[in-house]
Formats: C-alpha cells, structure tokens, sequence
C-alpha cells in the first residue's frame, strides 16, 4: 500500500486565526496586553513631560530653565519607571519595543544629566531635547501601530 501524501491549502487568513488562538490559550496575548498598556501608559507620562516643559522640535526651552528643579525631579521619575519598562516591553509580540524605550530612558537620563551641570546646558541642551523628540516619535509611531490581541 502506497502512502499518499495531501496538500492541504490553508489560507493565510485561518493560519493568522490558529495563532491567535494559540497566543490566547498560551496566555501569550493577555501577556501582550498588558505589557502594551504599561508602555502607553508610560508613554503618556513622557508625553505630558515634554508638553509641561515645552520640549516639542522647536519649542521655547524657558519653560524648562525656568524650572530646572521640577524638570530634574520628573526626569528622574520618568527613567526610574521606564528602566523595567524595558523587560516587561519584550513581551509586546510583533515590534521590538525594548530598543525604542532603552533608547528613550537613555535620553531621558541624558537631558537630566545636562540639566544637573549648568556648563553643559548652553552646549548640549537643544541637541538633547531634539533626541529625547526623535525617540519619543519613534515608540509613538510603534505604540500606535500595535494594537491588543
């Protein structure tokens, strides 16, 4: 007797569904879930920084020099929760969101380093807020490309 072999022609669409079924049974997506709802969270409290300190491209930096003990404080505030943002992001299944908040909390303690050395703020202070906006774009731009499964 001959073993005959079948192709099955699964669509893309089915196999997407098996997957997520998976993930769900797995716990995957819950894990998935909740990881993305910590790094928007966090994402809205950078976000609140930058428009409470005026540190949009191209914005006015009085509101940050006229305050620089606040800003020091929230700063620190914003990378002590954002370092274990970094594990708990690499369960976010499908984008690798743990480069994008290193970069960003590195950012973040880069700006307060600046903010804590006075001779360092005339040179470096618009090059470190234009960083701090760029990487902040770029985990934007993945938060809002990533849904909850």
């Amino acid at each position: 007797m001959r073993a005959t072999r079948r192709c099955y022609n699964v669509s893309v669409g089915r196999l997407e569904k098996l997957r997520d079924n998976f993930n769900f049974l797995t716990g995957a997506s819950s894990r998935h879930n909740r990881a993305l709802r910590e790094v928007r969270d966090w994402a809205a409290t950078v976000r609140k920084l930058i428009t409470t300190y005026g540190l949009a491209e191209g914005g006015d930096l009085a509101p940050l020099l006229g305050n620089i003990g606040g800003a020091k404080f929230d700063l620190t505030g914003i990378a002590y929760t954002g370092r274990p943002m970094i594990k708990k992001a690499g369960k976010i299944i499908g984008f690798d969101f743990t480069v994008l908040i290193r970069a960003l909390v590195e950012n973040v303690e880069n700006l307060r380093l600046i903010l804590i050395r006075p001779s360092l703020q005339e040179e470096r202070l618009e090059q470190a807020v234009s960083s701090l906006n760029r990487s902040f774009d770029n985990l934007d731009i993945a938060i809002t490309g990533t849904g909850f499964k």
